[in-house]
Formats: C-alpha cells, sequence, structure tokens
C-alpha cells in the first residue's frame, strides 16, 4: 500500500483502521461545538495508540500536525496516520484525505472547502475491479509550503503541488503543479 503497490480495501488490518479512525473522527466533529477539544481530538485522528497500521506499515509511524492548524468539520480520511500537516495550515470544511499513501500538506496552506485529496484510484482493468474484492494502488501527495488550494478541487495520487502554487476551484489535478503557479 504505502509503497505504491496494489492492495485490497479490505484486508483485516486496513478494516480495523479504517473503523477505528471513523471512530476518532465522529469525536472530533463532536469537539467542533467545544474550540478547547478541537486540536486535541484531530491528534488523536493521526496518532491513535491503538491502531496497529496496515499490512506495510512500519510499528512506529503515526501522523503528525503543527501548531496553528484549523480543520472545519466535517471532515473524513481513510486511516490519519498517514496525514502529515505543517504550521499554520487552514483545511475548509467538507474535506476527505484518502491516505492509503503519505499524504503531506506544507506550512501556511489553506485548502478550501470541498476538496479531495485521493491518495489511491481503483484498477484501470475490469478484471481488478470486482466489488469489495477491488484492488487499488496508491501514491503519495505532497503539497508544500504556501499553496491555496480552491473549493471542489480533487488531487490524484502520485502529485506534488510546488511551493506557493494556487490552484483554482474545481480542478482536477493529475500530474505534479510546479512552484508559484497561479
Amino acid at each position: 500500500m504505502l509503497n505504491g503497490q496494489s492492495y485490497s480495501f479490505f484486508a483485516m488490518q486496513l478494516v480495523t483502521d479504517h473503523r477505528l479512525c471513523k471512530e476518532r473522527l465522529k469525536q472530533f466533529d463532536y469537539a467542533n461545538s467545544c474550540p478547547e477539544l478541537i486540536t486535541e481530538h484531530f491528534r488523536s485522528v493521526l496518532c491513535a495508540s491503538d491502531i496497529r497500521y496496515g499490512p506495510d506499515h512500519p510499528e512506529s509511524v503515526q501522523g503528525t500536525m503543527g501548531h496553528g492548524v484549523i480543520i472545519e468539520d466535517p471532515f473524513s480520511c481513510d486511516y490519519g496516520y498517514n496525514i502529515h500537516i505543517g504550521d499554520n495550515v487552514m483545511i475548509g470544511s467538507n474535506c476527505t484525505i484518502l491516505d492509503a499513501c503519505k499524504v503531506c500538506i506544507g506550512n501556511d496552506t489553506v485548502i478550501g472547502p470541498n476538496v479531495t485529496l485521493a491518495g489511491y484510484l481503483l484498477s484501470d482493468s475490469p478484471q481488478r475491479r470486482r466489488g469489495f474484492q477491488s484492488k487499488a494502488q496508491g501514491g503519495e501527495i505532497n503539497i508544500q509550503e504556501n499553496c491555496a488550494i480552491g473549493a471542489n478541487v480533487t488531487v490524484l495520487p502520485g502529485v506534488t503541488i510546488g511551493r506557493g502554487a494556487m490552484i483554482r476551484p474545481g480542478s482536477i489535478i493529475v500530474k505534479d503543479i510546479p512552484p508559484c503557479i497561479r
């Protein structure tokens, strides 16, 4: 999964990890009514101590979150432990991070509402797309420092968005974006 090889969504450990992440996300969404708890609950999504991690995960891997991070609810992710967020990051409501592989969001980045960071794709082969037995292939997503990602953007796996880039609302990002693109 992490190294870009195909994997099964329904491998037993991934199902368990996903379920535990969803439980923590419910606590995070509930905590948004109490600002003092927001950061604490989101850190529990990224750094859960009872998740054993997916099949090819080193045991020590946990997500990270810098200082001054604002994440509006609702927020969704698959596992949490593959997400790394820098300082002074704002993530708008209804954002989804499909974190089959590492997803890094650099310092001073703003992500608008309804953005999807899709860290995996389903197979192009109909033989490999078989309902709950489907295979997927992951790829890292790297959003560098001081980026602005507009509303309703989708970023596909294997993409790096260069430092200072601005992605217009509604875009689908399928390849790397150079630094400072507007």
